[in-house]
């Protein structure tokens, strides 16, 4: 079995440690940034902190009754696909993270794991207030759709993250850029659509845009582009990756 030292006073300077591989010390110093772009961004998580409490969800069941069957599916439909989203990136971050090296990037991960189970609280509470949480928390069960767009994406987490490579490690990213900059915007512009008619929806989503825009896919952006840069990946390796994985899911 592996010991984990989580102590190395011969480990490399902070300014020094990759994103992935090396050797860190175990210090974390947030006036030593080798990036600048982990403190930003972990910075403006801490501002842009919220808690679904702020929300006011009392006419939530009211404004749901009001809107039409397909309106209504819409809306269940949306929100199951999401909590989905915000769980399987939780738990993918976690992953990504206990093989991630530099301290600073971590810390940044640390506060976006926080924030995703956060998300994921604010659809409880939405949910409930709606009436209907049991309903669009079990609706992977019985919608084959939801369940085929929820393996897709689990699957696009797991081929990757394991730590073989660097190249394996630069695609699991890439999957998380994914989720944050396609999968949550397709499902916010559904919301977005219903927009007045469910405002305890809307507003809870403007919150949770704001975190995946402003913050986590930037995070995971740099953090590509920089293990990408670290260790001198060309572009052709990583297209004939996405055409493997490609060919692999038409299989």
């Amino acid at each position: 079995m592996d010991v984990k030292h989580y102590y190395n006073p011969h480990g490399e300077e902070i300014l020094d440690e990759k994103i992935y591989g090396g050797s860190p010390t175990g210090f974390v110093d947030f006036n030593r940034s080798k990036y600048r772009w982990d403190t930003n961004i972990y910075d403006l998580m801490n501002a842009n902190t919220w808690f679904p409490s702020e929300v006011n969800t009392s006419t939530e069941k009211k404004n749901f009754d009001k809107l039409s069957p397909n309106e209504q599916s819409i809306y269940k439909m949306t929100f199951a696909q999401l909590s989905f989203n915000d769980s399987a990136q939780e738990e993918y971050l976690a992953d990504f993270r206990s093989l991630a090296s530099n301290r600073l990037v971590k810390s940044a991960i640390t506060l976006q794991m926080m924030q995703e189970v956060n998300h994921s609280k604010s659809y409880a509470v939405l949910l409930d207030a709606c009436g209907n949480s049991d309903e669009v928390f079990n609706l992977y069960k019985y919608d084959d759709m939801l369940n085929q767009k929820n393996q897709k994406i689990a699957e696009q987490f797991a081929r990757y993250i394991d730590g073989g490579s660097v190249d394996k490690m630069l695609l699991s990213a890439m999957a998380s850029v994914n989720l944050e900059g396609i999968y949550f915007l397709l499902g916010f512009s559904y919301i977005y659509l219903l927009g007045d008619k469910v405002p305890g929806a809307r507003d809870m989503i403007k919150f949770i845009a704001r975190d995946e825009l402003n913050t986590h896919l930037p995070l995971f952006a740099n953090i590509f582009k920089t293990i990408q840069k670290e260790n001198k990946i060309q572009t052709s390796t990583i297209e004939l990756y996405i055409i493997m994985q490609m060919t692999d899911s038409k299989r």
